[in-house]
This record gives C-alpha cells, sequence and structure tokens, in this order.
C-alpha cells in the first residue's frame, strides 16, 4: 500500500510526466475483475474484446459530444452535427440499424433537458475529463501500480466555493437507485474521484460534493440526478477494496487460476445475464 505523504510527494506536487510504460489499473479494471475473474480473464490476459453495442455507442458519442461543447466553448447550435460525427465514428465496423440522424435527434433532446447552462448556473467550470494518474499500491516485484481515471466534470461554486464532481451516465431507462446501492462499490467511482481531486488541488475533502447525473433515452424525462455522500468511511471502504482486488489480481496472475461467476440452483445470476461470452463455449461454459 502507497503510504498517502509518499503519493503527495511523488505527483501532485511536482507533476512531472515519467516517459515510461506504468502499470496502471481503473475503477473498470476492479469492476469487471470482482463481476467475474474469467471475463476478466478472457478480457485483459487473452485480449478478447466484447463488440461495441449500439447503446455504448450512443452513450460514448453523447459523453463525447458533451465534452466538446463544455470545453472547448462550442455553440450548442452544432450540437446535432458533432454528435452525428462521433456517433459514425463510434459505430464503425458495427452492425446497427441505428441512423445517426435519428440518434442525433434524441441525444438533442437530452441534452436540452440537461440544460446545463441554467440548471448549473450557479458554477463556474473547473475542468473537463480531468486526467487522474496517481501511485496507489505495489505490485509482488516492488513496481509501483497507478490508478487511472478521468473525472468527466468539476465545477466551483461562484459565492461558496465549494466544487461539484459530475460523472455523466447513459442509460436506456430511468436507474431504480434502491437497486444501485446494492452494490455500494459502484459508488466507489465517486468516492476515488472526490479523494484524489481533493488531493491533487488542496482542497478540502467536505467541500467536494459529487453528483450522477443520467442521461436517460428512452424516457420522457431524460435526465436525472443523484447526489452520492461520500463519508471517511465509505472511502476507506473502496480503498480497502481497491487494494484487496489488485492483491487477488496479483495472486491470479501468478498462479494463473481465475474463477468464474456462476449461475447458482438453476437461477441465472445478474452477471451472467447479459454477458456477451454467455452461450459461447469457446470462452465460457459450466
Amino acid at each position: 500500500m502507497i503510504d498517502e505523504n509518499e503519493l503527495i510527494d511523488n505527483h501532485f506536487s511536482k507533476e512531472e510526466k515519467v516517459e515510461v510504460k506504468r502499470k496502471q489499473i481503473s475503477f473498470s479494471e476492479i469492476q469487471l475483475w470482482r463481476t467475474c475473474q474469467h471475463k476478466y480473464y478472457l478480457n485483459k490476459t487473452l485480449k478478447i474484446k466484447e463488440p461495441k453495442n449500439d447503446a455504448l455507442a450512443f452513450g460514448s458519442a453523447l459523453h463525447e459530444t458533451i465534452e466538446d461543447i463544455l470545453n472547448k466553448n462550442v455553440s450548442r447550435m452544432l450540437f446535432k452535427k458533432i454528435f452525428q460525427e462521433k456517433f459514425k465514428k463510434e459505430i464503425e465496423g458495427v452492425e446497427t440499424k441505428l441512423d445517426p440522424i435519428s440518434e442525433s435527434i434524441i441525444a438533442e433532446k437530452i441534452f436540452n433537458h440537461l440544460n446545463f447552462y441554467k440548471n448549473f448556473a450557479e458554477y463556474d467550470i473547473f475542468s473537463v475529463e480531468e486526467e487522474i494518474l496517481v501511485p496507489i499500491d505495489k505490485d509482488e516485484n516492488g513496481e509501483t501500480i497507478y490508478y487511472i481515471g478521468y473525472v468527466d466534470l468539476i465545477l466551483k461554486h461562484k459565492t461558496n466555493g465549494t466544487y461539484l464532481i459530475i460523472d455523466w451516465k447513459t442509460a436506456l431507462k430511468k436507474w431504480n437507485i434502491a437497486k444501485k446501492k446494492e452494490d455500494k462499490f459502484f459508488f466507489g467511482q465517486l468516492a476515488l474521484y472526490k479523494h484524489f481531486i481533493s488531493l491533487k488541488h488542496n482542497i478540502p475533502f467536505e467541500k467536494i460534493d459529487t453528483k450522477f447525473v443520467t442521461l436517460i433515452k428512452n424516457d420522457v424525462d431524460y435526465v436525472e440526478q443523484f447526489k452520492i455522500e461520500i463519508s471517511d468511511s465509505f472511502l476507506k471502504f473502496v480503498l480497502d477494496t481497491i487494494y484487496e482486488s489488485i492483491k487477488q489480481i496479483s495472486i491470479s496472475k501468478q498462479t494463473n487460476v481465475y474463477q468464474k461467476t456462476k449461475n447458482l440452483k438453476g437461477i441465472e445470476c445478474k452477471e451472467c445475464k447479459y454477458c456477451y461470452f454467455k452461450d459461447k463455449p469457446e470462452y465460457c461454459s459450466e
């Protein structure tokens, strides 16, 4: 485990770029490991990637379009044009019946419902798609492992000086937030963002708020906001989970043993239900 003072001294205070290939781990990689170690093995070790689907293509294009408008001072009048270009790029080589023009109309409706400049008028934009790249642990050989992540949006309140971290999430329908809370690690990404941004910019932890903003494709409301409270105890749980997962991943790589998530008593587990590798015996079988 990396000492926090070492983390600050070695990274945030110097901002030096090290021209070496780092060992990196992201929140999504940890989530993949916790979901199914066998799927992790297929994806990260054998490099077998799941093909992009329509929902991911739409979400990526919408995310990048909003980023351009907020970060590059691009006119909102160009929203549909920008989205169409990004969506076409996302679906290159992907079998889809979706039409970039009709998808851009839906995306623009979502953006209009977001009404960013009105609903967040009390904030200034602090940063967009800010990179986090910090030493978080060491592997079995003593080599430093870096946590990598990108914070979608950080806002600073114009009067009270507090900060708001926003993580965009695209969805086909409204979230069942109670269901999301069943896996509390799901909220760990915001905890890590808050922790590392606090350290990086020397902002008191308690002066940073966090929100998921869901951009919903198939609903007339289109946008929902969920403020997520991050306590010190929850942050500790997330960091402990990260460290333990890194340790387990290291052991599996050495032993080449990866546990498979399994269906129990004839009931299909949620991890398997939507898995790309399901019913593909060359990749995964009971």
